[in-house]
């Protein structure tokens, strides 16, 4: 069971799905949309699994609740996000309907968030080849608000000292997930700070996240921080607490 978890946690950290603007391919296998918000009054939603190449391929669907904390993501089955069908074999250029229901509460304010896992299987009608046949999967981020008051992400940054060094520290304070991307971190006098590593996060509501800071800094020096936020489509403009 924890090599299985150690497992899930490298493919949130490597799949990244939920930064991409158009379908995730790789190899014969797309998944399209690459991130889902569930209506808040039905809680219905389909995506799609599309095999481009010339054999057939076997697809397995699962869903997950998405728990984070600041070192690490976990995922854990979930009972509340039903996915139909959660195994299909599709042909060469067919295309597979995925419907996602969820089943579960989603307090008002509140936004519940779950992973999808697309795996692609060895396909038992296959002949038996010679070589390493490598195994796609997919990880997309699914979310599901809860009703009243619109959810909201908000922000809040500063720099911490610990025993790897700097870090900078992003806490969500919202109700809200949000997708950062394009982070630069700098000083008063337009020095770079380099940030490790330099790549997109993925926050959910009341999490943090913390990237390593790979420069030194003098104590009390005044920083500067943006960024993308890819769920919002907005620019990031923030000073930085030390």
């Amino acid at each position: 069971m924890r090599a299985r978890q150690a497992l899930l946690s490298a493919i949130m950290a490597m799949a990244g799905l939920g930064f991409l603007s158009g379908p995730a391919r790789a190899g014969s296998m797309e998944v399209a949309p690459t991130t889902i918000d569930l209506p808040a009054g039905s809680g219905t939603a389909v995506f799609y699994i599309t095999n481009r190449g010339t054999v057939p391929i076997v697809a397995q669907i699962e869903a997950y609740d998405s728990h984070q904390t600041e070192k690490a993501d976990r995922l854990d089955r979930s009972d509340s996000l039903l996915v139909s069908p959660p195994m299909a074999r599709l042909m060469p250029a067919q295309r597979q309907i995925v419907r996602l229901a969820f089943k579960g509460a989603a307090a008002a304010g509140e936004e519940r968030a779950f992973r999808v896992l697309v795996s692609e299987l060895p396909d038992p009608q296959a002949e038996a080849v010679q070589g390493i046949k490598v195994m796609l999967q997919f990880s997309v981020p699914v979310f599901k608000a809860g009703g009243g008051a619109p959810t909201s992400a908000h922000l809040a940054w500063n720099v911490a000292r610990g025993p790897d060094g700097l870090s900078l520290v992003a806490r969500n304070l919202g109700t809200r997930h949000v997708k950062l991307s394009n982070l630069a971190l700098a000083t008063s006098g337009g020095r770079q700070i380099a940030i490790v590593p330099k790549s997109f996060a993925y926050i959910l509501a009341g999490m943090s996240h913390r990237w390593l800071l790979a420069s030194d800094l003098k104590s009390g020096e005044t920083l500067h921080l943006t960024a993308h936020d890819d769920s919002a489509d907005a620019t990031i403009d923030a000073p930085v607490v030390q």
